[in-house]
């Protein structure tokens, strides 16, 4: 509960808040004794509760001390609490703007926050202004209820108001009459936390010792600077004995505070809660602070940065020795099984958590940690170093007692197939069998997809009976069969796919969905002209038809009983093997004029592809450019789904592909016409679109178009890569284009643009294409021969000539790449 209250957090209190005030303690008096025990002959030494968990009332530390447990009436700090409306409100005026309201909310009156600045203000007077009694228990209670009630004001404003880095400037500009109020207005105005640590140690010089001065600047922070109170936190923050629990009842209002960011400033503010936590943690007393479980939970759970993460679990667990609870460590255990460097660590923290028996080894909470440590990314899969890593992960389960399930099974396998491990994957298979634990359907296709990877077809064939037998007869397992005569097609273009796709599609769903889609062709009577599959490999002299022949044939043992209902991912799939097979440009065009007519009538099916993508528009359009008289009919397929009511609206990846075709057909004034309207309709374009252009340019020796794509990539704040280099290569006249560059920089300058220089950027680019530029395109085999360049005099130095098809298909590898990847 983020509410007021008088009560004390937790039984180590009595020994902490009664050390020596710090008005009046010398250095030596105060460092007297045991840490964190008073030198008070009258206290008892209190057991602290191992959980840190427990809240006693204050009464408890006053029975402690052998004292009557009298309860602090209200009267004592001005009858004032948050929520409640004051008698008497002392005039203030508000140091907020009159719009500072959250975005989206109707816009604000000064008089918003009057309530919590009056009570902040009556709270604030009676915090600076208190002066500790004879009572050093009422004293530090009276400090504590102020400082809370403060904290709850600060919340309770930063739930209405949109989150603020500086105060007001009213506020700034004002003349201070408190001195914690002119030391924040120092502190503030520093440009970061170290600048900040030097004004506050001029500013203890100033004030001495003062026991309420820190909270009263603390507090200042939370209420008028949430956005950098942790700074103020970091740069001002020492262990008083007295105020442990100042720190601890700020970092859930840091926590709150992030959630409140835009995403883009999420990061950084990340990162600053990290260092302030480990700088609390690394400057003080093991025991000091007590972190509420909550607070670590929600500190568990902050994104990127798993290095951070790990060291506040290393200095809570080894320098502060701080008793998490099982739950505890199983939340950080789950953040370090998903990064590799950190796995190890969370199996020996699963491991301590099962020798200690604070967790079931059989849990579902178990069961899922064990998964996120057996499982990696398809790219840390396919990294070599990772091997032995994931060895040692699967023998440190079995060495702790923790017995693998058929999930984690499937994880390991996963892992195996994608790194292209099959051997070990087979073994780890024939593993789980002989565990007794029969694979499923999810297993088996994950089996099945890294065999397809590694082309074993052969394996495959041998597999199928096993999947007979076992009963898998799911989609699951047909779409990975499907997809296997799919990949293995379009790699080998001897002969199409499709018709064989078709057969085995036949044995398991129904074809009629399919050939509505397809009403240009008679599917039953294409399946019957390849029935023979050996016959037709042998006659086409296609390899991946016979090798795949005999897994083809095999496939009848696997059909269920009645023909499936196809699922929109299966007829994708045929559709991308349709559009590959085709070879006339007028059965692309059939089809996709059907599939527009579906789409425009609210077909359920078509309708239900294109809801996921722009991936069937992206295949019609990519056949369509290989004949050039096509460009036109891909330009009203993109005009088409700009204007239609159904979606996809063309991606990144569309646009692309366009941009693509129209470089490469030498026309690159009608692909910058593609590129404005994707900017128009919000798409920003990537490198590979930039490089696109300057290569369609530099084709045409088109010199001041190169200069002008090259400075407006550079304004995008896009570098320039190994593929720019390349495109710039092929321009003659190189300092021509460095001195339209130059140009067009001035004419920015002088229009106010103080962006960076690329001038300098591109002459050091100029400098490399000379070594770098030809080198790789000799790389890519791409001289063909030498061609004479004429000099004034009739001759000169001989310069090798590109091979322009070998650069093209770089150039399409790269852009298929980078366009997927955005896609």
């Amino acid at each position: 509960m983020r509410g007021v209250n008088l009560v004390v957090r937790n039984l180590a209190l009595a020994r902490r808040i009664l050390q020596p005030i710090p008005r009046t303690a010398t250095k030596t008096e105060a460092n007297d004794g045991e840490p964190g025990q008073s030198t008070d002959p009258r206290i008892k030494r209190i057991p602290v509760t191992r959980g840190h968990n427990r809240e006693p009332h204050y009464h408890e530390i006053a029975q402690a001390l052998g004292q009557k447990p009298v309860r602090l009436q209200p009267s004592a700090i001005g009858e004032h609490d948050v929520g409640r409306k004051s008698r008497s409100s002392p005039a203030l005026e508000s140091p907020f703007p009159a719009r500072q309201r959250r975005a989206g909310q109707v816009e604000g009156r000064p008089e918003v926050f009057r309530k919590e600045l009056v009570l902040y203000k009556t709270f604030r007077v009676h915090l600076e202004t208190l002066v500790p009694p004879g009572d050093r228990l009422r004293a530090e209670l009276e400090i504590l209820s102020c400082w809370r009630k403060l904290r709850a004001i600060a919340w309770a404003v930063l739930d209405k108001s949109p989150a603020r880095v500086n105060p007001p400037p009213e506020y700034m500009q004002q003349e201070h009459s408190s001195p914690a109020d002119r030391a924040f207005v120092e502190l503030i105005q520093a440009e970061n936390v170290a600048e900040m640590k030097k004004i506050w140690e001029a500013v203890k010089l100033e004030r001495g010792d003062d026991p309420v001065f820190w909270n009263a600047v603390m507090a200042n922070a939370l209420l008028l600077a949430p956005g950098r109170a942790h700074e103020v936190l970091e740069a001002t923050f020492e262990e008083i004995p007295s105020r442990f629990y100042v720190a601890s009842d700020c970092l859930p209002f840091f926590l709150d505070q992030l959630n409140q960011l835009p995403p883009h400033e999420q990061g950084p503010y990340r990162k600053a809660l990290f260092r302030l936590v480990l700088h609390l943690l690394n400057n003080t007393s093991p025991g000091y602070l007590r972190f509420p479980r909550n607070t670590l939970y929600h500190i568990s759970k902050l994104p990127n940065n798993a290095e951070g993460l790990f060291e506040i679990y290393s200095a809570l667990t080894d320098h502060y020795q701080f008793p998490l609870n099982g739950f505890t460590k199983l939340q950080f255990a789950s953040r370090f099984a998903a990064n590799p460097q950190y796995k190890k660590t969370a199996v020996a923290i699963l491991g301590e958590l099962v020798r200690d028996h604070k967790i079931n080894p059989l849990s579902q909470h178990v069961a899922a940690l064990v998964t996120a440590i057996l499982s990696f990314s398809k790219k840390e899969a396919l990294d070599a170093s990772f091997n032995s890593l994931r060895a040692d992960l699967f023998e440190a389960l079995l060495d702790i007692g923790i017995r693998p399930n058929l999930i984690n099974f499937t994880a390991m396998i996963r892992i195996l197939c994608l790194s292209g491990d099959m051997t070990n994957a087979w073994r780890v298979f024939d593993t789980m069998r002989e565990r007794g634990i029969q694979p499923d359907a999810q297993l088996m296709g994950t089996l099945l997809n890294g065999l397809r990877h590694a082309e074993d077809y052969d394996s495959m064939a041998r597999l199928l009976p096993t999947l007979s037998q076992d009963g898998l007869k799911h989609p699951i397992i047909f779409n990975e069969l499907i997809s296997t005569i799919y990949s293995a097609g379009s790699k080998q273009k001897e002969i199409p796919p499709f018709p064989f796709m078709l057969q085995a599609f036949s044995k398991f769903y129904d074809i009629k969905p399919l050939q509505r889609l397809l009403p240009t062709h008679n599917l039953q009577e294409l399946m019957a002209n390849t029935r023979n599959l050996a016959e037709t490999a042998r006659r086409a002299h296609s390899e991946w038809l016979i090798d795949l022949a005999p897994l083809i044939t095999e496939l009848d043992e696997l059909a269920p009983p009645t023909p499936l209902k196809p699922t929109r991912d299966i007829i994708t799939l045929m559709l991308m093997g349709y559009i590959k097979s085709v070879s006339q440009a007028y059965h692309v065009v059939a089809f996709y004029s059907t599939f527009h007519q579906l789409l425009k009538g609210d077909d359920k099916l078509a309708t239900d592809i294109v809801s996921h993508g722009t991936l069937i528009h992206d295949l019609v359009i990519e056949a369509l450019i290989q004949w050039p008289d096509m460009l036109r009919v891909s330009l009203d397929i993109v005009q088409d789904m700009l204007s239609d009511p159904n979606p996809p609206r063309p991606s990144l990846h569309t646009y692309s592909i366009l941009i693509k075709a129209f470089g490469a057909a030498a026309r690159p004034e009608e692909a910058e016409r593609i590129l404005d309207i994707m900017r128009d309709h919000g798409i920003e374009p990537t490198r590979a679109v930039w490089n696109t252009s300057v290569w369609g340019y530099a084709l045409q020796q088109n010199v001041p178009a190169v200069a002008s794509v090259m400075v407006r990539a550079e304004q995008a704040g896009l570098q320039p890569d190994e593929f720019t280099v390349r495109a710039f290569s092929h321009v003659h006249d190189t300092e021509g284009v460095l001195e339209a560059m130059r140009e067009m920089v001035q004419v920015r300058r002088e229009k106010g643009d103080d962006r960076k220089d690329v001038g300098e950027e591109m002459r050091e680019l100029a400098g490399q294409v000379g070594e770098v530029a030809v080198g790789m395109m000799g790389d890519l085999a791409g001289i063909e021969e030498v061609v004479e360049k004429g000099g004034p005099e009739g001759g000169g130095a001989k310069a090798p000539a590109v091979d322009m098809s070998a650069w093209e298909n770089a150039l399409e590898e790269y852009m298929a790449d980078e366009g997927g990847k955005e896609a």
